[in-house]
C-alpha cells in the first residue's frame, strides 16, 4: 500500500474518543428508556372528586360529577392511600367519565344513589400525585 491509500484508511477510521462518546450516548439513552418504562405501575381504586374532604373520600357525595375538574383515586387493597391525578390525568378522567357514565343515574345532580367508579390507572407516583399514562373505568 502506498502512503495515500494508508492516509485515506486512517481518515475513515474514527478516533477512540468518538467511539466512546457514541457508545456512552447510546447506553445512556437505552438506560433512560428502560428506567422510564420500569417506573410506571398500575393502581386500582375509586375515582373521587379531589376537593372532597379527606375523611369523606369514598362516600357517595365524593363521587365525581360531569362538572368535576380535579380528580383523585382512593386506592383499594392494602395500599389505602388517596392519590391526586396530574393535569393530563384529570383530562383523561373527565373524558372517561363522559364516555363511561352508562351505569350511573343521569338525572341525579345531587350525587345520591350513584355507583362508585372503579378505575385502573397506569402511571408514576410523585408524592401524593400520580403522573397518569392511562386511565380506564372498569
Amino acid at each position: 500500500m502506498n502512503r495515500r491509500a494508508l492516509a485515506r484508511i486512517k481518515w475513515r477510521l474514527p478516533c477512540k474518543s468518538h467511539v466512546m462518546i457514541h457508545a456512552l450516548a447510546k447506553g445512556s439513552l437505552l438506560f433512560l428508556a428502560c428506567a422510564g418504562l420500569a417506573a410506571a405501575e398500575m393502581y386500582t381504586g375509586i375515582l373521587v372528586d379531589a376537593h372532597c374532604p379527606t375523611a369523606e373520600k369514598g362516600a357517595p357525595k365524593c363521587d365525581p360529577t360531569p362538572a368535576t375538574k380535579s380528580f383523585a383515586v382512593v386506592l383499594s387493597g392494602s395500599q389505602l392511600k388517596t392519590l391526586k391525578l396530574d393535569g393530563a390525568g384529570n383530562a383523561k378522567a373527565a373524558a372517561a367519565l363522559k364516555n363511561g357514565d352508562r351505569d350511573r343515574k343521569p338525572n341525579d345532580p345531587s350525587g345520591a344513589d350513584r355507583r362508585s367508579l372503579i378505575v385502573t390507572v397506569t402511571g408514576v407516583i410523585h408524592g401524593d400525585e400520580v403522573e397518569v399514562e392511562s386511565l380506564k373505568i372498569d
